[in-house]
């Protein structure tokens, strides 16, 4: 299934500080192939094919926290679900939902709970 999503967050690391903002179709079947190769030690071509948002969802927060790579199918049925997913990386932390979603501010609440700010 393809569909529209949008990518919110921000990112730091040495100094340097970004956002992130990224509109863009992924293919959950890509996305499931992948995950699918790679969690049976396979190699998988199309994991060069995918998009920053399709790898966001893949990795999750990268091992950094609680949300790497093994919950990557939770992160794809909580986005067909219609829900905002959040993760918060070593370098970066964002927030992906349907376009139709309100990622910047879930993001924003994110933030706030991330930092402790009420």
């Amino acid at each position: 299934m393809k569909e529209a999503l949008i990518q919110i967050g921000k990112g730091s690391c040495r100094g340097d500080k970004w956002s992130i903002e990224n509109h863009m179709v992924i293919d959950s079947k890509k996305i499931e192939k992948v995950w699918r190769a790679i969690d049976m030690g396979d190699d998988c071509p199309e994991e060069m094919e995918l998009n920053e948002v399709e790898e966001a969802i893949l990795y999750g927060d990268g091992g950094f926290m609680v949300d790497g790579f093994e919950n990557c199918m939770t992160r794809l049925a909580a986005i067909a679900a219609g829900f905002v997913i959040c993760c918060e990386g070593e370098e970066v932390s964002w927030c992906i939902g349907k376009r139709n979603t309100k990622v910047e501010e879930e993001f924003a609440k994110f933030e706030k709970e991330m930092y402790g700010v009420n």
